[in-house]
């Protein structure tokens, strides 16, 4: 059912696929490529094929926390607008807001 949800993106290296403070209505699945996540322009984290990012933005309908530049020449992901996420991962709220406290916990031990 997710796979018939998704759709396919595809940036190139340098690529902004969003800014720190912006709103997004998206949740994104590394396919292919890698990106880097820069908080307060500072490299805290890589994103490579099977990482996810921006189900706390859609979880709790807050400004994207960080920026995401695609590093490799080819970055593909798949994604999922925010009506389709809450219908079809609805179940799965309960593991991804685990997921938020540890990577609000990591975020705080990096600033």
């Amino acid at each position: 059912m997710i796979a018939d949800v998704m759709e396919e993106e595809t940036f190139t290296k340098g690529d902004v696929i969003f800014r720190q403070g912006d709103y997004d209505s998206k949740f994104y699945i590394v396919k292919e490529g890698t990106a880097t996540c820069l908080r307060h322009e500072k490299d805290f984290a890589r994103l490579g094929a099977g990482d996810y990012f921006c189900e706390s933005a859609l979880i709790t309908r807050k400004l994207k926390q960080a920026t995401v530049i695609a590093d490799t020449e080819i970055l593909k992901c798949l994604t999922i607008e925010r009506k389709i996420f809450n219908r079809v991962i609805g179940s799965l709220k309960d593991i991804l807001k685990r997921d938020i406290k540890a990577y609000n916990r990591f975020q705080a031990s990096i600033i």
